[in-house]
């Protein structure tokens, strides 16, 4: 498991974009490499949302391949929600999954991940925190986590002001490859905080004490 401060998914855009290559040349060769690929079978527990994606999002993603499509299309995620997704990794293209959170109070969000692949997710970084929207984002993900497959991993952020953040779900490029039908769990479970404050000084010259950069933003 490796954790960093950031990542850039624009310098892998490429990759995502690339045409899909075989993955196997033949059925029995497909079985033998998803087989390898997976070294624990997941259950999607009781009352968790299923992702719905047909065919991972390859060739095109109907669902939730974010900020990569035109228009972008997210799937909704909610505090104490747990969601069973699938993915797939060829070597060529992977199944991006981006998932939108709205919050209305400040929350420290924690994700937790396990998946049947060696998966990396974390939190989609904004210019401003909370607007909502692809020009918002600034192509890094920070927090993050990469997580080898089968072992439980939770990325955890600071105090967040309420508005709108995107988490984003996908295989490691590090990773063995695997056809579409690996399976993740992610839940989303929230803490309220309290934001810290401080001055927060107009253009006019003068100060207010003891705001929050939430606040001092909407004035």
């Amino acid at each position: 498991m490796r954790f960093k401060s950031k990542v850039s998914i624009l310098t892998t855009a490429a990759l995502l974009w690339t045409s899909v290559v075989v993955f196997a040349t033949s059925a029995d060769t497909a079985e033998a490499a998803e087989a390898t690929a997976r070294q624990c079978d997941l259950e999607c527990p009781p009352g968790a949302t299923s992702e719905n994606e047909p065919n991972c999002g390859q060739p095109n993603d109907t669902v939730n391949g974010g900020c990569l499509l035109d228009p972008p299309l997210f799937s909704s995620l909610s505090c104490d929600e747990t969601v069973c997704g699938t993915a797939e990794w060829n070597g060529s293209t992977r199944d991006t999954d981006w998932y939108e959170v709205v919050i209305s109070e400040p929350m420290v969000l924690t994700l937790t991940v396990e998946a049947e692949f060696d998966v990396m997710f974390g939190l989609l970084e904004q210019e401003v925190l909370g607007v909502p929207g692809c020009d918002n984002l600034t192509g890094y993900i920070s927090p993050f986590a990469i997580v080898e497959e089968c072992v439980e991993e939770s990325v955890v952020t600071a105090c967040l002001w309420p508005g709108t953040y995107y988490w984003f779900i996908a295989a490691d490029f590090n990773g063995p490859t695997f056809a579409c039908g690996a399976d993740y769990i992610a839940t989303l479970t929230c803490a309220p905080c309290t934001l810290p404050t401080g001055a927060c000084c107009m253009r006019d010259g003068t100060c207010v004490n003891d705001m929050t950069a939430y606040d001092c933003m909407t004035q």
